[in-house]
Formats: structure tokens, C-alpha cells, sequence
């Protein structure tokens, strides 16, 4: 069954524009991934040690194909001032109707909400646009900052989804958060957008 999926999108709420990743963010998104372990200590990769590794996820947009799934990935620009904060993505590929959530904000931005917010308005796409019927995210142990985020975006802990991951001499407890479609509705579909440019792709939403 293909992937209900997203040509194009642009998600503003009141703190954050969520748009596309493009060329011109590659840069931005290199120096502030760059050997800065207070942000790579708690993503499942150490970050670049070249530009050129950011192209091939970062420029095609989306990624993946109809019958494994898109991935998306959006910059996240900080309306206080216009910069470029961080990124965030919504992956499909490989499961098709549950969309992992995964995100990192700049170091200077922390604490102002950003990522709450822009969890909450990819949770909102996934959902009302690309077909999915559960939204998931991961975190390490000891990242309590993204277990708060993922909490005021309704996700719930799933002891369930808990798992041991080897990141380089590290053994780490990766805990599970999640959220139904089922539960989202109940909730009253939060997370809209204050502005929204959705255009859908030739498949619409099947669960409308």
C-alpha cells in the first residue's frame, strides 16, 4: 500500500516556521552540528565531519519512494529573529503509516520552547496529511529536555518500545514515546498551525 505523502509544506505557529530543508541551510545545519557533543551526545550519530554528508538526507525533499515511505525534513527557523534553530524530521520509510519524529535545536535557542512547538505541528501534519496512524519519537536516558517535549506534545511513555543502542563506547537506554491518531482526535487535534501551506501528493490522506 503506497504512502499517503507531501509535496510541499510550511508550517508556522507562534514561535517557529517549519519549511523544507534546502541548499542554503546545509551550511548553517554543518556548524552547528560540527563536533558539538552538547547536541550529538543525545542524537544516534556524531554529527558531520564533512559538508558534503548533509546533502544526500537534507536535499531531496522528500525522501524515500511511494512504497516504503517519505521522510521529511524541515529547518526550523525561530520567528523571534529569523535564524535558522535546528532541525526536525518526520520519517516514514520503512513504516509507512508511523511517523518517527526526530529533532535537534541549537544550543543558544534551548529553553524558549521551540521544540515543543515544532513537535507538535509535525505531529499535526503527520496526522492531517500524510496518513499516519501512529507518531513516534525516541530519547536517551538522561535527556529529560526531550522527554518534556515530547510529554507537552501528548505523547505517552512506552515502556514497551524501550531498547539498548551502542553509541560508540556508550550502551545506552533508549526510552519510547507515542502518540495514536486515535488519542490526538480525542484531544482535539492539536498542534494546528496559526499559518499553513500544505500541497498533497497525488494520494490523499486515507484515513479522512
Amino acid at each position: 500500500m503506497e504512502q499517503a505523502w507531501v509535496r510541499s509544506a510550511k508550517l508556522e505557529g507562534s514561535k517557529v516556521l517549519l519549511r523544507p530543508m534546502g541548499p542554503l541551510d546545509i551550511q548553517d545545519c554543518f556548524d552547528r552540528l560540527h563536533r558539538r557533543s552538547e547536541i550529538t551526545d543525545w542524537l544516534c550519530w556524531d554529527g558531520p565531519e564533512a559538508i558534503e554528508e548533509l546533502a544526500p538526507w537534507y536535499l531531496s525533499w522528500p525522501l524515500g519512494d511511494p512504497n516504503r515511505g517519505w521522510d521529511y525534513h524541515f529547518a526550523v527557523i525561530d520567528l523571534a529573529d529569523g535564524e535558522f534553530a535546528g532541525v526536525i524530521s518526520l520519517r516514514f520509510y520503512d513504516h509507512a503509516s508511523q511517523g518517527d519524529i526526530g529533532y535537534w535545536i541549537d544550543v543558544p535557542k534551548w529553553g524558549r520552547g521551540l521544540a515543543s512547538e515544532s513537535v507538535s505541528l509535525l505531529t499535526w501534519l503527520a496526522f492531517e496529511h500524510a496518513g499516519a496512524l501512529l507518531v513516534y519519537a525516541e530519547w536517551f536516558e538522561g535527556n529529560l529536555g526531550s522527554k518534556r517535549v515530547l510529554e507537552r506534545a501528548g505523547f505517552l511513555s512506552d515502556p514497551a518500545g524501550e531498547h539498548r543502542f551502542q553509541k560508540g563506547e556508550r550502551n545506552v537506554l533508549v526510552h519510547f514515546h507515542s502518540l495514536a491518531r486515535s488519542a490526538w482526535e480525542e484531544a482535539g487535534k492539536p498542534g494546528a498551525p496559526d499559518r499553513v501551506q500544505v500541497e498533497a501528493g497525488e494520494r490523499a490522506n486515507p484515513h479522512k
